[in-house]
C-alpha cells in the first residue's frame, strides 16, 4: 500500500487533502515575507517540511518564484552552494530579468562546481568561498519576488561542526548566509527537524540568525488531530 500523502504517515510530506488546517499560519507567513526573512519554529513531526512544500506550490499564486531546497544530506558549504545553484538553473519559473543569469550566464567557477563531482573538487582543495562570491554576484540582480525555502539546514550545520568541532566553519557559513539575507533581495524561509535556533544557541552563534522573524507552528489540538 502507498502511504504517501496519508495523514499520520511519518516521514512523508503531506500534500493534497492530507495537508490539513495550516491556512492561518501560511497566511501569516505570506504576510511576514513582505518585509522579513523567516524561521519556522515547531516541535518534531508536526509538518514543517510539508508546510514549506505547500508554500512552494502556492508561490506562483502569491507572486513569488519559489525554490524549495532540502539539504539533510548535504556534505559541506560547497555542496550547499552546488545544490542551490542547480536549483536556480533547473527552476521552471516564468520569465524574469535575473533567472536568465542562472540558466545562461553562470560564472566560470559555478559552472565548474556544477559539472565536477565533490570528491574531485575536494581533491583539488576547492575553496567554497570562490563560488560563493560568484553566487553573490548573481544575487545582486535578484528581486524580492524570489522565495528560497530551505529545509533541514541545521543538519548541514551539524555536518560542518563534525568536520570542524571548533565551530569556526559553522560560524563563517552562517554569517555568510546572514550577509546574503541583508544585502540581496530574495526572501528566505528556514525550517528543519532540528531547530536552527537551538543549533545556533548551542554553538553560541545566535547572532547569526537574529534577523530572522520566528513563526510558530504548533501541534494539532486533539479535535483537529482526530479530524
Amino acid at each position: 500500500m502507498d502511504f504517501a500523502g496519508i495523514p499520520g504517515s511519518m516521514g512523508r510530506l503531506a500534500d493534497g487533502t492530507a495537508f490539513f488546517d495550516r491556512q492561518e499560519i501560511m497566511s501569516r507567513a505570506w504576510d511576514l515575507l513582505k518585509t522579513s526573512n523567516l524561521l519556522l519554529l515547531a516541535p518534531r513531526r508536526v509538518g514543517k517540511s510539508s508546510l514549506l512544500n505547500r508554500m512552494k506550490e502556492d508561490g506562483t499564486a502569491k507572486g513569488y518564484n519559489t525554490l524549495y531546497l532540502s539539504v539533510p544530506d548535504a556534505e559541506d558549504e560547497l555542496d550547499f552552494i552546488k545544490r542551490l545553484v542547480r536549483g536556480f538553473r533547473d527552476a521552471d519559473w516564468r520569465s524574469s530579468s535575473w533567472v536568465a543569469a542562472f540558466k545562461n550566464k553562470l560564472p566560470e567557477d559555478l559552472e565548474f562546481v556544477l559539472k565536477t563531482g565533490l570528491i574531485e573538487l575536494k581533491a583539488k582543495k576547492f575553496d567554497w568561498r570562490r563560488p560563493a562570491e560568484d553566487l553573490e554576484a548573481l544575487l545582486k540582480s535578484a528581486d524580492s519576488e524570489t522565495l528560497l525555502l530551505i529545509d533541514e539546514l541545521p543538519l548541514l550545520i551539524a555536518s560542518i561542526v563534525h568536520q570542524d568541532p571548533s565551530g569556526t566553519r559553522a560560524e563563517r557559513f552562517l554569517l555568510w548566509l546572514k550577509r546574503l539575507r541583508e544585502q540581496y533581495r530574495p526572501r528566505w524561509f528556514f525550517a528543519g527537524s532540528i531547530g536552527l535556533d537551538s543549533v545556533a544557541r548551542r554553538l553560541k552563534l545566535s547572532g547569526t540568525i537574529h534577523d530572522l522573524q520566528p513563526v510558530q507552528l504548533g501541534e494539532f489540538s486533539p479535535e483537529k488531530a482526530r479530524a
